[in-house]
């Protein structure tokens, strides 16, 4: 897509700058102060800048939980399970986004990757921080770490698709003029749209996420989950990931989490996860976030051409339990 060439050559600017900016060092106590120079072209760190200094300057704690899941599969989701899992139940989290920090995700467009490493490094130390990634086990420095916990989900990527296309008509226009951004969200238009651009590359962002992943599934300081397991069963769910982490709250507790983590409450409080307060404009409208998700409904979202193509690239590009599992989720091969 032209958009996402003109991006490209952005960033060729963005990664000049950053050269000055990152040091192989462990971070000081100097304040960081932001430039006034516009360092990031978009939000979105695409080469994983940040995950890479995570790695390098050792920033990583004992226990940290990785919500490692594609775009639009469960991820706010799963970050508000594991933040209300290990806060014991907590109705008045102001926004989640706050809480479990973006491994990929500059704040304002003069954010440099300082300022955000500083930012978490300052985060409370008395229960496990939570970070989000879009990145696999393997993808854009999200390396292994067994000290690390990874919750790992996915979707079917048809479905994925099917939630794009409002989940991006729900950002907000401050938001992208601040970016200055207009013209790549106004190329954003249907299912099929999204699904050809890079955000999903017609299913194969979420084939290699798979694929990337996949040789770590078995680890035991890896859980790997499938959005329609989750939908099916969100008891079942739930007493997974409180397990997976370590956590054996009483019943009194376990009510709590789940009615916080239920689709009625977290649409009935929308705003704690459309990211409101992260940064000094919302990213998202009120409600852009969560919205009821039906399995299948990808299959009627996208032209029977991407759905045929789609196909043909699975057999290609996975074994007969991948795709099953992929798909439709189930017990994991």
């Amino acid at each position: 897509m032209k958009m996402f060439d003109q991006l490209k050559k952005i960033m060729l600017v963005y990664f000049v700058l950053a050269f000055f900016v990152l040091s192989d060092a462990k971070l000081d106590d100097e304040e960081c102060v932001s430039p006034t120079l516009q360092v990031n072209p978009i939000w979105l760190d695409m080469q994983g800048l940040i995950q890479e200094q995570m790695i390098k300057r050792d920033l990583y704690r004992q226990g940290d939980i990785i919500v490692s899941v594609p775009g639009k599969s469960g991820t706010t989701w799963t970050m508000n399970i594991v933040h209300q899992i290990r806060s014991g139940g907590d109705p008045e989290v102001r926004d989640i986004y706050e809480q479990v920090a973006w491994l990929e995700f500059f704040e304002t467009p003069y954010q440099t990757i300082d300022e955000l490493l500083h930012k978490f490094s300052a985060f409370p130390t008395w229960f496990p921080r939570a970070f989000k990634s879009h990145s696999a086990i393997g993808q854009k420095h999200l390396d292994y770490k067994k000290e690390l916990k990874y919750i790992i989900v996915m979707r079917d990527p048809r479905d994925a698709a099917a939630s794009f296309a409002p989940f991006m008509a729900a950002h907000s226009k401050e938001f992208i003029d601040w970016f200055g951004v207009g013209e790549m969200f106004a190329s954003f238009g249907d299912a099929d749209s999204i699904w050809n651009s890079d955000l999903q590359r017609g299913g194969d962002e979420n084939i290699q996420f798979l694929k990337s992943f996949w040789p770590y599934r078995k680890k035991e300081n890896v859980l790997v989950m499938h959005y329609a397991d989750m939908m099916k069963n969100h008891v079942e769910t739930i007493k997974k990931v409180m397990q997976f982490m370590g956590y054996d709250h009483p019943v009194s507790v376990f009510d709590n989490i789940l009615e916080y983590t239920s689709y009625e409450w977290m649409k009935e409080h929308a705003e704690k996860f459309s990211v409101q307060h992260l940064t000094k404009t919302p990213v998202l409208e009120k409600g852009g976030m969560v919205r009821k998700a039906s399995i299948g409904e990808g299959k009627q979202a996208l032209s029977a051409d991407s759905l045929k193509a789609f196909d043909t690239k699975l057999d290609m590009e996975l074994s007969a339990e991948q795709k099953e599992w992929l798909l439709r989720g189930g017990p994991l091969p």
